[in-house]
């Protein structure tokens, strides 16, 4: 939340990296406050979620994807297709189940083993394990 954001003394032009685990507008609301920031340079998204989500603002297609909250001034979208490795110990990786190009994360972590992050994206052991988009 923005309050434990505060506490920590950030604000949003401290943040150099956005990564948007989808672009639905429950996802991307706050993105407008890093208009103008480091961050907004450098969204990370996946491929296939970007394309998406232009493809049903572009077409009318009804859906959770609002154009003015992921199309704001400044955003460069940098897009990802399998996993990248941000640290030795952070992997991000595409799932496909929620969303066609929803981002996960991997945390390696010494003290409570291997976290995944997921986002609103798997809903069975099963999507996860063959990647089976969301029904």
């Amino acid at each position: 939340s923005w309050v434990q954001f505060k506490q920590r003394g950030l604000t949003c032009a401290d943040i150099d990296m956005l990564i948007l685990s989808h672009l639905h507008f429950d996802h991307v609301g706050g993105l407008k406050y890093f208009a103008g920031t480091k961050g907004i340079k450098n969204i990370i998204v996946a491929e296939d979620e970007l394309l998406s989500a232009c493809r049903s603002v572009y077409t009318g297609e009804s859906g959770a994807y609002v154009k003015s909250l992921f199309d704001v001034d400044g955003a460069v979208y940098k897009t990802i297709t399998g996993e990248v490795h941000l640290a030795d110990d952070i992997t991000l990786f595409v799932q496909k189940s929620h969303t066609p190009g929803v981002i996960g994360m991997r945390l390696n972590t010494k003290s409570k083993g291997n976290i995944i992050v997921t986002s609103d994206t798997v809903y069975t052991r099963e999507s996860y394990e063959k990647q089976l988009p969301a029904v």
